[in-house]
């Protein structure tokens, strides 16, 4: 390759991850509550809302992988009578 087409290459591989960096960020942004700069009360909401979300999620995440792996457990562990 010649040294323009290289540039030209480069250019266009700066420009094209520039452009899927740039929406990523965007879409980071409108997810976000608008909580002003020193709004502790706010942001403190928001931070106690997204606790209580994660820990929802995770908690059904694991209650579906123990009742999946419970039948398995009753078919390895015979029960004593």
């Amino acid at each position: 390759m010649t040294k323009q087409k290289k540039r030209k290459n480069r250019i266009l591989l700066l420009i094209i991850s520039f452009f899927f960096l740039n929406l990523n960020f965007q879409s980071l942004k409108a997810n976000q509550s608008e909580c002003k700069k020193f709004d502790i009360i706010c942001k403190s909401k928001q931070f106690a809302e997204d606790t209580i979300e994660y820990q929802k999620k995770e908690f059904n995440d694991a209650k579906k992988q123990f009742n999946k792996n419970k039948d398995e457990f009753k078919k390895i562990i015979p029960k004593k009578d």
